[in-house]
């Protein structure tokens, strides 16, 4: 089904609410057994085989938590928020989503930087528009990286070298035996999450978890 900016924001609710419950009903969670790497349900306990495949490749792997699953309401709802651009719609999840941060008690939250040519025709970070807590900005995306992940396949996706480097080398110092939350807007491959957290725990980060909004 099809959702409208009416039916997702206002609804002609109160004041203090963003969405009525027929519209929120279709976000959906994931249903445990949850896998301890992607935090998404599997039945290979304890960790999926995606996240299997990272822990073989790396050495470790994620702890990490998707609110919701991306389904086609989530799917909808990005393409307007995060590529038609409506801005307002990041009232919708800011709630859960701040909240959600605020529970990991982390003491530096870190957010994945979207390229310079992104942020110019888009005009804002998806990610950071989700969230109302002070966050850290030490990475940013090498110029290389030109085009959207979203037009990746997976395959592509998971060739990719390290996309991302240090905004300024300065930021590193800030990371060294804090205990770091990365947040994207939405898990996939896991690719972004894993070279994120990877360059945060080369820094000295005491330690690293992540958080999406969906996955």
């Amino acid at each position: 089904m099809k959702l409208s900016w009416h039916q997702l924001l206002g609804c002609g609710l109160g004041k203090d609410e963003a969405v009525c419950r027929e519209c929120w009903s279709q976000f959906l969670t994931y249903s445990p057994p949850h896998c301890r790497g992607c935090g998404r349900t599997t039945e290979e306990e304890p960790f999926c085989l995606e996240c299997q495949r990272w822990d073989q490749k790396l050495g470790w792997h994620l702890r990490h938590q998707c609110i919701f699953q991306y389904n086609q309401a989530m799917k909808e709802y990005m393409h307007r928020y995060k590529f038609q651009g409506d801005y307002l719609l990041r009232k919708v999840f800011s709630g859960i989503m701040t909240a959600k941060v605020k529970q990991e008690e982390a003491d530096v939250v870190v957010p994945i930087p979207v390229s310079q040519s992104t942020l110019l025709s888009r005009g804002f970070n998806q990610v950071t528009g989700l969230v109302e807590v002070p966050l850290a900005t030490p990475l940013a995306v090498v110029e290389q990286e030109k085009r959207p992940q979203s037009s990746r396949s997976r395959e592509e996706r998971l060739a990719i070298p390290q996309p991302f480097c240090w905004e300024d080398e300065h930021f590193r110092q800030i990371l060294i035996g804090k205990r770091v939350l990365l947040i994207d807007d939405v898990y996939t491959t896991g690719r972004t999450m894993y070279y994120g957290a990877a360059l945060l725990r080369q820094a000295g980060a005491k330690s690293v978890k992540s958080l999406s909004l969906a996955g």
